[in-house]
């Protein structure tokens, strides 16, 4: 879709057309504000129709039976099915029947309350109703279909009421439909414009809302392996301690890139940087096939989380991981452990509702010093340490 939205097709310094289903995405997304528009027209129109009810009865006192059906029942009758067609988004066909009906209705109302007035107000009565529901189709967020059915609606209704006009010949009456029709063609162009208009600020909204959320994804995520960041890992590492119920495991992983420093300084900062891409490919993999988190957080050090995962099968995750880096055949001549790219790793795994109390902090800590145990023990292999027992040794 968003191809569709970068790349619409039209003229160059002309109006630009996009696909039907980016304007329909627009159109849902403007569905709100349009609806209150209809609404709030709609209201309106009714609410002048009733307070003309008094002051025509006041102008036309003999008229007071054609005032009344026709600003009544017949326009409040149409008003109702028109107001509750647009109480739903998807009814667009009822919102273009029950619109054209109202028109109709009003045009109706005029021609009743005209006729029985006579003489040159039947005119100002059929012009009043014409203007005002023509000015309601520029108003009106209808589709184009029945935009165009409600202009004919609302035309053949003057032309009816031309038949009736007592003081309109045959050519005044066709000059005169025909002045209105092109007032008429100029409400529903300008519609047009206003529905174009609102679809580019749709997208531009669109277009804001997901540059947002990109910046907000680059400020989560490490640049050079796509992983998340340490920002992102310490907010899911907080989340996931949050949500963790009782009787409920999570396993940490501290991972670092032995002698990482030694390969950047004998082949150079840019195979590193390749290094830590595989890398972090490699733990996307592990992250699939574990439904583990991982990412990256600092330099050469990286950190998986593994929710409702005991240690046993962290480290089964682990030993393949570093199975894919071995395959990868990753060189560093410098290493003291193999000619290739290899890891070290501590893990924990804390057991929630085992009466101790766990934080991230406290896991971090417990992950830090089992990594440095797998340093120390030679490097290139997975140390696993209970966070409980560490802690009451350190304190």
């Amino acid at each position: 879709m968003w191809n569709e939205i970068e790349e619409p097709t039209g003229q160059r310094g002309g109006m630009l057309k996009y696909s039907g289903r980016v304007a329909a995405i627009c159109r849902s997304v403007a569905w709100p504000e349009n609806q209150q528009i209809a609404k709030h027209w709609l209201v309106c129109a009714l609410i002048i129709m009733l307070l003309a009810i008094p002051f025509d009865w006041i102008a036309f006192p003999h008229a007071l039976a054609a005032i009344v059906l026709g600003h009544g029942p017949v326009t409040l009758a149409a008003f109702i099915l028109a107001y509750r067609a647009w109480r739903d988004e998807r009814s667009e066909l009822a919102q273009g029947i029950f619109s054209c009906l109202f028109s109709v209705a009003v045009m109706i109302a005029a021609a009743l309350t005209g006729r029985e007035v006579g003489g040159v107000n039947f005119e100002r009565f059929i012009v009043l109703a014409y203007l005002a529901m023509a000015t309601g189709l520029a108003l009106l967020p209808l589709n184009t279909l029945w935009r165009w059915m409600n202009a004919a609606a609302l035309n053949v209704s003057l032309i009816i009421c031309q038949f009736f006009n007592p003081v309109m010949d045959g050519t005044a009456g066709w000059l005169f439909s025909l002045y209105f029709s092109a007032f008429l063609l100029a409400c529903v162009v300008t519609r047009y414009l206003f529905e174009y208009r609102q679809i580019e600020m749709t997208i531009l909204r669109l277009k804001e809302a997901q540059n947002t959320q990109t910046m907000k994804r680059m400020a989560l995520t490490d640049a050079l392996t796509g992983l998340p960041n340490r920002k992102a890992m310490m907010g899911d590492m907080a989340r996931l301690l949050d949500e963790a119920q009782s009787g409920s495991l999570l396993s940490v992983a501290m991972v670092d890139i032995d002698d990482f420093k030694r390969l950047n300084d004998t082949l150079g900062h840019t195979v590193g940087d390749e290094a830590l891409k595989s890398i972090g490919s490699v733990f996307m993999e592990c992250a699939k096939a574990s439904g583990a988190i991982c990412g990256r957080i600092g330099g050469e050090e990286f950190l998986l989380l593994f929710p409702d995962t005991d240690a046993d099968a962290a480290t089964r995750a682990l030993e393949e991981a570093m199975r894919h880096l071995d395959r990868l055949n990753i060189p560093n001549p410098g290493s003291r452990v193999a000619d290739r790219v290899t890891l070290s790793v501590g893990l924990v795994t804390a057991t929630f509702g085992d009466g101790s109390e766990h934080h991230a902090d406290q896991l971090m800590r417990v992950a830090d010093i089992a990594l440095y145990e797998s340093k120390n023990a030679g490097r290139n292999r997975i140390t696993f340490m209970d966070p409980s027992t560490v802690e009451s040794e350190l304190a």
